[in-house]
């Protein structure tokens, strides 16, 4: 069967606790499809899903699949799954998330965002800028966007679609955007690629098939990439953005605060634009000049896209305040890679903290692996530097590679310096309890489950006895 959006289905999704695939999940059933799904465990997500109305089973079985038309599943879902495998012995169709997203796609002015870090915030702010310049968007954000409670949102009423595009599986390459952001080009998801240079291939491909792209020359790769295509630069299908005024379009006069920042956009003509924004870090001004760029180029007035970043709120897991307790302040953030840290820290070191305490949880044994030792120099503006044990995300451990790769990075970067090594969450917890003082922050770091650990300390007697 030929699967589109137009014609309601019995569609079941495998591993539909994930944050891409519970969008999908959302869009479908908004869509007139009836929606089904099944996870490993239960979460907040699947709360969620069953108050809309979607129907969510606990655990993988075979039987979940009788009686439906399409099946959706996951990257993580592979050949043995049990519901993966009935269905197709039973001849349903299988659908990858690319296939998925390519459907919903569709019929959509997509504007796609990219990058191995900030497209999360990138593609948040660009949907929030779309919305109050009333283009009345649909999009898909991996994390859930501060105004709308939600990182997904779907209408028949407008064209418009903003997504978050992945590269962990190439899925970016499917959604035929008519413009794409990158914000950079950083090598991760290795596993999926085999090597970086497949990966730069797969960013060329991207840029050079969107009628419109903006591209970060602050990142190494991705600037590489813009200079590799000086034609789409000449014709305006390309423009760049950066600190450096080499860039079409340039950012200068940029001032740090606690959980805000301001600077100045140059445009393309040489027009200075001062920007309020309202969240923190240099990398949030990078990521917030890319929309700029993309807001005006589609037409939308200056004076609109300055309104909403200055009201824009964070989404959650991005420099997210978590709350204070004797004058510690808890912040939390999904940085997973070298960058990403390094950004984060340097953000935070900027503000007035007392003491930046940074907190890392490594994600993935293949992840370590493949740039664990890059993580040493990522922490060189943090007071403090602990790492933990590495969260496994269900992968099988590798011989030799533990959170202990990160930390002995980190002190080959830092030596002398104060840093520990907590392979467990109680150590980590009475050692936070054993050194925390007034005006610390403490930067929780990770993609897995570390961002519990603020409401941990907050709700602990530690927090009772010193507030």
């Amino acid at each position: 069967m030929t699967f589109t959006l137009d014609a309601p289905v019995r569609v079941h999704i495998i591993a539909v606790g994930g944050a891409a695939m519970s969008a999908i999940a959302t869009i479908l059933h908004t869509c007139g499809h009836h929606v089904t799904g099944s996870d490993a465990v239960p979460s907040a997500t699947l709360d969620v899903l069953h108050a809309h109305g979607i129907t969510v089973h606990i655990g993988h079985d075979a039987e979940l699949i009788r009686d439906v038309d399409v099946v959706i599943h996951s990257a993580a879902i592979k050949d043995g799954n049990v519901e993966l495998d009935a269905a197709r012995r039973s001849g349903i169709p299988t659908l990858s998330r690319a296939d998925a997203m390519e459907v919903i796609c569709a019929g959509k002015r997509v504007l796609a965002v990219s990058g191995a870090h900030g497209k999360t915030t990138t593609s948040s702010m660009l949907a929030t800028v779309l919305v109050d310049a009333g283009f009345d968007p649909s999009f898909l954000v991996g994390a859930t966007v501060g105004r709308f409670g939600s990182g997904v949102r779907w209408t028949d009423t407008s064209e418009w679609f903003v997504i978050e595009a992945d590269e962990s599986d190439a899925s970016f390459l499917r959604a035929h955007a008519e413009a794409v952001i990158v914000t950079n080009a950083d090598p991760d998801h290795l596993d999926f690629w085999g090597t970086e240079a497949a990966l730069l291939e797969g960013y060329r491909t991207f840029i050079s098939d969107a009628p419109l792209s903006v591209v970060c020359v602050e990142n190494a790769a991705s600037a590489l990439l813009a200079a590799e295509r000086s034609d789409l630069l000449e014709s305006g299908r390309m423009h760049t953005y950066g600190w450096a005024p080499e860039g079409t379009w340039s950012i200068e006069a940029f001032s740090p605060q606690r959980l805000a920042s301001t600077f100045v956009v140059v445009e393309a003509g040489g027009e200075r634009t001062a920007v309020d924004l309202g969240v923190p870090g240099d990398h949030n001004a990078l990521n917030a000049t890319a929309v700029f760029v993309l807001a005006r180029l589609l037409g939308i007035s200056a004076t609109t896209v300055t309104e909403s970043l200055r009201n824009f709120g964070n989404v959650s897991r991005r420099f997210e305040f978590r709350g204070t307790a004797n004058g510690v302040t808890f912040v939390d953030d999904y940085a997973h890679l070298p960058a990403e840290v390094a950004s984060t820290v340097a953000g935070a070191r900027r503000a007035d903290w007392t003491r930046v305490v940074a907190v890392f949880q490594p994600h993935r044994f293949t992840r370590i692996r493949d740039v664990g030792t890059q993580f040493g120099p990522a922490f060189v503006d943090a007071d403090v530097a602990i790492v933990t044990g590495i969260y496994s995300a269900g992968q099988q451990p590798i011989e030799g590679i533990t959170g202990r790769t990160v930390f002995d990075a980190v002190n080959a970067a830092r030596p002398g310096r104060e840093q520990y090594y907590c392979e467990t969450r109680p150590e980590l917890r009475a050692l936070l309890e054993r050194i925390l003082a007034p005006g610390d922050l403490v930067l929780t770091m990770n993609a897995g489950d570390l961002t519990n650990l603020p409401d941990e300390l907050l709700g602990s007697s530690w927090a009772e006895a010193t507030s």
